[in-house]
C-alpha cells in the first residue's frame, strides 16, 4: 500500500501541530492583548493633547483588532507554513 502525500496534508498537520503548540499560543496571547492596548495607549495620549479624531480613530482600530486578530493570525501562519512547504518541496523535486 503507498500513500501520496500533498502539500494540502503537510500544511494540514502543520496548522494541526500549531494550534497544539503553547508556545505559539503564548505569541497569539501576546500578540491579541499588546496589538490593541497600543492603539488604546495611543488613544488616551490623543485624548489628552485633545485631538478627538485620532481618538476615536484608535479606539476603533483597538476594537477591530480585538475582533479580527485572532483571524490574522491564523492566516498569518497559515501563509508562512504554506511558503516553507512549497519551498521544500520544490528542493525535493530539484534534486
Amino acid at each position: 500500500m503507498k500513500f501520496k502525500l500533498d502539500e494540502n496534508d503537510y500544511l494540514t498537520y502543520q496548522l494541526f501541530t500549531a494550534s497544539k503548540s503553547a508556545l505559539i499560543a503564548k505569541k497569539k496571547r501576546n500578540g491579541w492583548i499588546l496589538a490593541p492596548l497600543s492603539f488604546l495607549i495611543l488613544a488616551v495620549m490623543f485624548y489628552a493633547s485633545d485631538n478627538f479624531p485620532l481618538t476615536v480613530y484608535f479606539v476603533i482600530a483597538a476594537i477591530v483588532t480585538v475582533i479580527f486578530f485572532p483571524r490574522y493570525f491564523k492566516w498569518r501562519y497559515k501563509k508562512r507554513y504554506l511558503k516553507q512547504i512549497i519551498k521544500i518541496v520544490l528542493a525535493l523535486n530539484l534534486n
